[in-house]
């Protein structure tokens, strides 16, 4: 759901693992941002609608951090 409770799916989600996340904005953004700070807002990361983020875990962090980005080209 866009407007969903990413506090809860974060919760019932193992991010060990290697996990694919597919939804839709602002979920999506809201819940990078709850990852990464613990926090839903601001938002640290702006999607695109089809772009993909990729979140890794770093020995000298607590939690994930953006690894890497792609998004559309948009014309």
């Amino acid at each position: 759901k866009p407007l969903g409770d990413v506090a809860a799916f974060a919760s019932g989600v193992d991010f060990s693992a290697n996990t694919m996340v597919v939804g839709h904005l602002p979920f999506l953004e809201r819940l990078t941002s709850f990852l990464i700070t613990g926090g839903q807002e601001p938002v640290v990361f702006k999607l695109q609608n089809g772009g993909i983020l990729c979140l890794d875990g770093f020995e000298n962090l607590e939690g994930p951090a953006i690894k890497w980005a792609l998004m559309p080209q948009v014309k």
